[in-house]
């Protein structure tokens, strides 16, 4: 048989504890991916193949899905309000609208393990603001906290580091040859969509604004990528590139219309662009984001 253990401990204290002497293996829930999604949301005909283990085999499995991209494109049309919160998700699918309550129920979580190690409620507010502002686009912890009228980088450091320990946050570095700088630039996501808008509403007064979708697109594609495993980071050299991760240069361009011009010519022995809609096959994958992300787990 198996045993559950409930516990009232926050997500960082569990991180620390090692249970000795106990066979107990803590295993992280995460808010849905958008592959669980479509599995629990999507109708009973749409079928999705294995998810690929290997990111080089996107485009050949790409294929298979092209005939159900529209319900895809409407699912994650969807998952960008909701996320992979239940109560937001169900809220969205079943009665049009996200309840106000998830808002107030998923603030309340962050901002009470925050308290709970002593910090600040409004530092916090401050930070994520500044995360919202940049979102997508790679920040010293100095430019931030200069944006957010924060005295000390090293307190957003703290709270970055923090919040990524509580599973809000994602930092990905930029790829060197050697180890991270970490005082250097970096760019952070949510872990899930619904926490970008929850903090727009939170520190701004709005959800997020359509301008606001390719950069929670770019973030969702991130989280994808570190959920499966890879140690996704970014390249940039004149241009930026996205993301590469295990050898795969990956860019999302969440537009009516993209061109292979529009990849960056980084040396890499495969490049996807992740497209709104379109699909290609060539020297340069073309893979409309909704199909890649149903195939990655």
């Amino acid at each position: 048989g198996v045993n559950l253990y409930f516990t009232g401990s926050s997500t960082l204290e569990l991180q620390k504890e090692r249970f000795p002497g106990r066979p107990i293996v803590v295993r992280e829930f995460l808010p849905l991916t958008f592959r669980e999604f479509c599995m629990l949301f999507g109708s009973s005909r749409l079928r999705l193949p294995e998810p690929v283990r290997e990111l080089s085999r996107l485009p050949e499995t790409a294929q298979r899905l092209l005939p159900w991209l529209k319900e895809l494109q409407l699912l994650f049309s969807q998952y960008l309000q909701c996320g992979g919160f239940l109560r937001a998700a169900y809220g969205l699918v079943e009665d049009g609208r996200i309840p106000e309550e998830a808002y107030h129920i998923y603030w309340d979580w962050i901002a009470g393990d925050i308290a709970r190690f002593g910090l600040s409620e409004r530092t916090l507010g401050a930070v994520l603001k500044g995360v919202v502002l940049r979102y997508a686009t790679p920040f010293s912890l100095s430019t931030l906290a200069k944006d957010v009228e924060i005295p000390s980088h090293l307190t957003v450091r703290d709270y970055l580091e923090l919040l990524e320990s509580l599973f809000v946050l994602r930092s990905y570095w930029k790829a060197y040859e050697r180890a991270p700088v970490f005082r250097k630039e970096r760019k952070v996501s949510f872990i899930d969509p619904f926490l970008f808008h929850l903090s727009s509403f939170k520190t701004l007064g709005r959800t997020g604004t359509p301008e606001d979708i390719p950069k929670i697109v770019e973030g969702v594609v991130g989280e994808a990528l570190k959920r499966n495993g890879f140690e996704a980071k970014f390249l940039r050299k004149g241009k930026e590139l996205d993301f590469v991760a295990a050898g795969v240069g990956i860019e999302v361009k969440w537009q009516e219309k993209v061109s292979v011009a529009d990849m960056p010519a980084f040396p890499l022995k495969q490049r996807i662009l992740l497209s709104k809609n379109e699909a290609v096959v060539g020297e340069v994958a073309v893979i409309p984001v909704p199909i890649a992300l149903a195939l990655l787990r």
